[in-house]
């Protein structure tokens, strides 16, 4: 029964974290696999490229608006329901309310794992997208059932490379994020910040402890344990429409 009473409340437990971390700026530091993500995403990739008028599909709460706004000319944000910053456009990727050939780029990151039909999703994201326009993407390899019953996937650098080629793009990067060592320190970090979120006077001190002795610890372990070459914890892929 307690078991089943945490379950129930670990959803709604876990958007009020990421509610409280994305006021504070500090979302990144949830756990090891947001903080590789962050820096692959806007460390390492997005400051080589220049976006223009950029579509966030699948956006959520757009922690990383501002980071965006730094290499856009303008952003717009898509997702399925509305969220706390304003929505453009409300819509599934697989059918989207948004015209042919409109956007210079698109961000997907973290979304494909929840589409029924990625080769749809995908020919929709080639169709808004104008030509030697840029697809900035993410998916998961290793991850825990999550926002159920919709998590259909999990991708291999081989299933991206056939998605991507054969709806018309062109590959420009493709990397692992993480490894082994990141998506276990993801379920300590969430393990923890879930069982203690309750106590409220004690959370700031147990986001400190989360942020130096998980995240940044197991981020930096990770690194040096180096696997993830076989065990990848999600690629984040840059692709042109040709």
């Amino acid at each position: 029964m307690e078991k089943q009473k945490f379950e129930s409340q670990a959803p709604n437990h876990r958007r009020q974290i990421e509610h409280y971390l994305v006021g504070k700026k500090s979302w990144k530091f949830y756990s090891s696999v947001i903080y590789n993500h962050w820096q692959a995403v806007f460390c390492e990739t997005i400051p080589k490229y220049k976006l223009g008028s950029v579509l966030d599909v699948g956006c959520g709460n757009a922690p990383y608006l501002s980071e965006i706004q730094k290499y856009s000319d303008e952003i717009y944000l898509m997702d399925y329901m509305e969220k706390d910053n304003p929505i453009s456009f409300l819509g599934n990727v697989q059918k989207m309310p948004v015209n042919n050939a409109c956007f210079d780029s698109i961000l997907c990151f973290q979304v494909f794992e929840h589409i029924s039909d990625p080769f749809i999703a995908i020919k929709e994201i080639t169709r808004i997208l104008k030509t030697n326009g840029l697809l900035f993407f993410s998916v998961p390899h290793l991850s825990r059932l999550h926002e159920v019953p919709y998590d259909f996937y999990r991708y291999t650098k081989y299933g991206i490379e056939h998605l991507l080629i054969s709806s018309g793009f062109e590959i420009l990067e493709l990397k692992e994020t993480d490894g082994l060592i990141s998506f276990l320190g993801h379920q300590i970090s969430s393990t923890f910040l879930l069982g203690t979120w309750k106590i409220k006077f004690l959370r700031s001190i147990f986001l400190f402890i989360n942020k130096y002795i998980f995240t940044l610890f197991i981020s930096y372990l990770d690194k040096w344990l180096n696997t993830k070459k076989y065990f990848p914890q999600g690629y984040v892929v840059v692709a042109r429409k040709k």
